[in-house]
């Protein structure tokens, strides 16, 4: 994946000014948070979140964007306390296996990254064939 750096600038930039308007406004007067304003705020957060991840699927593809949404779950799994568990660990291990098979079935339906695949690793059956 290639990214320029105006992407990333205005990246880093969108974060920066959510951090900046967080500070300023609901954390400049320490409060008792209630479930309600502490769920909305995890909407607003998770939906910013998967925006960004729907945004980098159409304008980078489904391997970007599929890499994108198991890295972003796999954070906000590992962020419960609870994670350390069998089960937790569990759960994680499903989600990355499941975006590694979905990425080689997708491989052996395209033939011509599979063709590649078999030049990079080298094996004997692609040797002196032309692409």
């Amino acid at each position: 994946m290639n990214v320029s750096l105006t992407v990333w600038a205005v990246t880093i930039g969108v974060i920066a000014l959510l951090l900046i308007i967080d500070l300023f406004t609901v954390s400049a007067k320490p409060h008792e948070v209630k479930f309600k304003e502490a769920a909305s705020w995890s909407i607003f957060y998770v939906g910013i979140a998967i925006a960004f991840g729907i945004w980098v699927f159409q304008r980078y593809g489904s391997v970007s964007g599929t890499e994108f949404f198991a890295a972003y779950l796999h954070e906000e799994f590992t962020s419960i306390p609870k994670i350390s568990t069998p089960l937790g660990l569990a759960v994680i291990g499903i989600i990355l296996v499941t975006s590694t098979i979905a990425s080689l079935v997708k491989t052996k339906s395209d033939p011509t990254a599979k063709a590649h695949a078999g030049r990079v690793t080298g094996s004997k059956g692609d040797e002196g064939k032309n692409s």
